[in-house]
């Protein structure tokens, strides 16, 4: 059955959040749009089955969407890693809000759309410093 004009003009991430079956679709959502409003230069994409953020072509920020509790947000220096910056020591993290995996690594969990509003000046500044050191 042919595709309608409208399905033909979602963009891949659209698509992939319109069939998304998982108990927290709407904080993928609202995570989403505020990540996209936090950079006007961020594109997206999906990559590892979620949407993920690319800054100036460089995968920055994906989410991950494994664990149906919560949704994770991975920030990195995309798959060639980049170089061995330790990010740890550049990005300021006053909320102490992110989990470092490791010095050019880190995480942020999200358990609620509650949560998500407690904490959203701190995802802000971390996007914000994260794109800066990572540059």
């Amino acid at each position: 059955m042919p595709r309608s004009q409208a399905e033909n003009d979602l963009n891949p991430v659209d698509d992939f959040i319109s069939k998304l079956d998982h108990p927290l679709k709407e904080l993928v959502i609202q995570l989403r749009g505020l990540i996209l409003n936090t950079e006007p230069n961020l594109t997206e994409k999906v990559k590892w089955n979620a949407p993920s953020f690319c800054y100036n072509g460089d995968d920055r920020v994906t989410m991950n969407l494994s664990k149906k509790d919560q949704v994770l947000l991975i920030f990195h220096l995309g798959a060639k890693g980049g170089d061995e910056k330790n990010l740890e020591t550049l990005v300021l993290d006053p909320d102490k809000s992110l989990e470092w995996l490791s010095s050019n690594r880190a995480l942020m969990r999200f358990r609620s759309i509650a949560d998500l509003k407690t904490r959203e000046v701190a995802l802000k500044n971390n996007i914000k410093g994260w794109l800066k050191a990572s540059a």
